[in-house]
């Protein structure tokens, strides 16, 4: 992982075989970001994304084996019970062109991946009971 700052933006290059969620949450903590937003692109292999159904309160997982293009990723840095909790979306394209999205648990770099984040103010998450996760407490 390699990054730079351009005024408030960092920009942050995550190399080949690095683990998103690990490499993001080592840079927040390298540079003692406790909240933010991050965007980014790239290419991923062997995703595991969650969905929540939101009736049940409950996530649902599935491992996805493969390369997959990164064609979007958002998310969010912020404080979970007082630690760095990066929150990341995607939406992914396999070689056939299908898509795939939702909570980004896990990947590996397969080829580059490329995000901003701008810091903002401290945010933190606390568990609200009406949606069954923890979200912002604003």
């Amino acid at each position: 992982m390699k990054y730079k700052k351009s005024g408030n933006v960092y920009i942050v290059k995550i190399d080949k075989g690095e683990s998103v969620i690990e490499k993001l949450m080592e840079f927040a903590e390298n540079e003692e970001i406790v909240s933010g937003k991050i965007s980014g692109i790239g290419a991923i292999f062997d995703p595991v994304l969650s969905y929540f159904d939101v009736s049940k309160k409950e996530y649902r997982t599935k491992e996805f084996h493969g390369e997959y293009e990164m064609a979007s990723c958002l998310g969010n840095i912020a404080l979970k019970d007082g630690e760095v909790f990066v929150h990341l979306h995607v939406v992914l394209s396999d070689g056939d062109f299908k898509t795939i999205g939702g909570h980004l648990n896990s990947a590996k770099i397969s080829g580059a991946g490329e995000f901003f984040i701008i810091p903002t103010i401290e945010i933190n998450r606390k568990y609200d009971d009406n949606v069954g996760l923890f979200i912002w407490d604003l």
